[in-house]
């Protein structure tokens, strides 16, 4: 119920905007000039703002998720190489008799 009364909230208030801000401008831009209706300009401007912010965060999340997937690999490396070390040390006391002491049991 309350999504409803929001979005006619802000159907109203759009409305109210456009109906405000309904007077045709000329837009230059470059080798372009065209007229169009103020809210179009407002709206399009808004549109575009959100969507270069969009572009924006998708690049860092992206960027931050593909350092997340490298390190998580190179911690998956290095833990398979402290089992490898470990299994080599053991083997090595083994045979010298030497009493084998993990972390763990410490």
């Amino acid at each position: 119920m309350i999504y409803i009364i929001l979005a006619m909230l802000i159907s109203f208030l759009a409305a109210a905007f456009a109906i405000q801000n309904a007077v045709a401008v000329w837009v230059r831009m470059f080798f372009w000039e065209f007229e169009t209706s103020l809210v179009l300009v407002i709206l399009g401007s808004i549109c575009l703002g959100f969507l270069v912010a969009m572009l924006f965060t998708m690049y860092f999340k992206l960027k931050n998720f593909w350092q997340l997937r490298k390190q998580e690999r190179e911690i998956n490396e290095l833990q398979e190489k402290i089992i490898l070390l470990e299994a080599q040390i053991n083997t090595k006391n083994a045979t010298t008799g030497e009493a084998v002491i993990k972390e763990d049991e410490v």
